[in-house]
């Protein structure tokens, strides 16, 4: 497993408080041109059980976080608390924001959906 990608995560579960979450490609997934997630052999996601659903869910959610905050997206964390970032809610706003006449701004829904994800 690629220890680059190993992410400490917050989870609502009964589990442990902080987990460590591994990158999506260090559990066998990418997304294709298409935005499709598909193993090595691509192949779909196929539903194998909830332990395994929720860690790949949390994957999928770090790794569209990078994919929005390089090119061509270039998007910028805006955490809404500055004083406390790894409890503090955030948003995603075009690079260079506050110089914009015109931006783009991601909001978390209220559900497990997160902002930049669509089914």
């Amino acid at each position: 497993m690629n220890p680059l990608c190993l992410q400490s995560e917050t989870t609502t579960s009964s589990e442990s408080e902080n987990v460590k979450q591994s990158c999506l490609a260090a559990l066998g997934y990418h997304f294709d041109s298409h935005g499709v997630m598909r193993d090595k052999d691509k192949k779909r996601y196929e539903f194998i059980d909830q332990k395994s659903y929720e860690k790949i869910g949390l994957a999928v959610t770090e790794e569209i976080y990078r994919i929005m905050e390089n090119p061509p997206y270039n998007m910028e964390r805006q955490y809404l608390d500055d004083t406390d970032k790894k409890r503090s809610a955030f948003i995603f706003l075009s690079k260079g924001w506050y110089e914009k006449e015109n931006l783009v701004v991601l909001i978390h829904g209220s559900g497990s959906v997160r902002a930049g994800q669509w089914s």
